[in-house]
């Protein structure tokens, strides 16, 4: 029998590091936290001024997921 496969094998993170490079993690991240900030203050201002014509605070319920996903990128950042 012969051998298929070589016997290098890499972690999940080597491919991870590999795929994504820290600057695209770190770059996606930010972007993802300036983007819940900005959702956040847009909807202060809109219930401020237009109390009436909100849509169940979405904006605020939408920040909850948002807020874990930019953590969770940072995470991920810190340890490749």
């Amino acid at each position: 029998m012969y051998q298929q496969y070589p016997k290098v094998y890499c972690t999940k993170e080597q491919r991870f590091n590999d795929k994504f490079p820290l600057s695209l993690v770190a770059t996606l991240a930010v972007v993802q936290m300036l983007t819940t900030f900005v959702i956040f203050a847009l909807e202060i201002a809109h219930n401020i001024l237009h109390m009436k014509l909100t849509n169940l605070f979405v904006g605020f319920w939408t920040t909850i997921p948002f807020t874990i996903l930019w953590i969770s990128m940072f995470a991920v950042g810190k340890n490749s």
